[in-house]
């Protein structure tokens, strides 16, 4: 999960990626004032996630307070002041979640930190899994067909999937129970134009990806 922020007036301030960037949503909510990110809306400084074991809390820093939700719904997200009698509208430049124990600190602009601790928080694990996850193509550049190439470290179900340069989705390649070791999948590219494409290899915890280079 990714977020990315634009602390500039009049444009859309917030877009969220739940798979490393191949697709890309709008989060403003009811933080920007119109529908295109015009208006006078709060300049977005920071944003911080922090899970919990009954969902996750998102937490954004404005020019105008400190602000959070736990349901993102694109342009429909809802996000609601935090603290407005302690906080207030002070600007918030930065915001750090502990995942370990909850503890959550709030940097403003001229009046000092503020900081709260969290309940239920889900505990860290560590999941070495995405490490040792490989996969590469090759030829790459190439011109009619490559083949794929990744390990597994263990049995698993995945999804090879090839999205273009916009992000869209334009094939899915393989999707199936892969063992444990190396797995080899050939591929015709006679159908796609020239240009940059990105593949995607998504299980149901984590994804791996590259880039596909098509030249004719």
């Amino acid at each position: 999960k990714i977020f990315v922020v634009f602390s500039n007036y009049n444009v859309q301030s917030i877009f969220y990626t739940s798979n490393g960037g191949a697709n890309w949503t709008i989060q403003g909510g009811n933080l920007e004032e119109n529908p295109d990110g015009g208006g006078a809306g709060p300049s977005i400084r920071w944003i911080e996630i922090l899970h919990r074991e009954d969902g996750t809390i998102y937490f954004a820093g404005t020019s105008s307070g400190l602000y959070s939700t736990s349901n993102l719904a694109g342009v429909n997200t809802v996000w609601v002041k935090e603290s407005p009698e302690l906080i207030g509208n002070i600007r918030i430049d930065m915001i750090s979640a502990r995942q370990s124990d909850g503890f959550v600190a709030v940097a403003t602009q001229g009046n000092g930190m503020f900081t709260c601790k969290i309940d239920n928080i889900n505990p860290v694990i560590k999941n070495d899994f995405i490490n040792d996850m490989k996969i590469s193509n090759y030829p790459n550049p190439c011109s009619e067909k490559t083949e794929f190439e990744f390990f597994t470290p263990k049995t698993i179900e995945a999804e090879l999937c090839l999205y273009n340069s916009n992000g869209q989705l334009i094939d899915i390649i393989n999707k199936s129970f892969f063992n444990y070791g190396k797995h080899q999948i050939d591929y015709s590219t006679k159908h796609l134009s020239s240009g940059i494409y990105h593949y995607v290899l998504k299980t149901k915890n984590t994804f791996i990806s590259g880039k596909l280079i098509i030249n004719r």
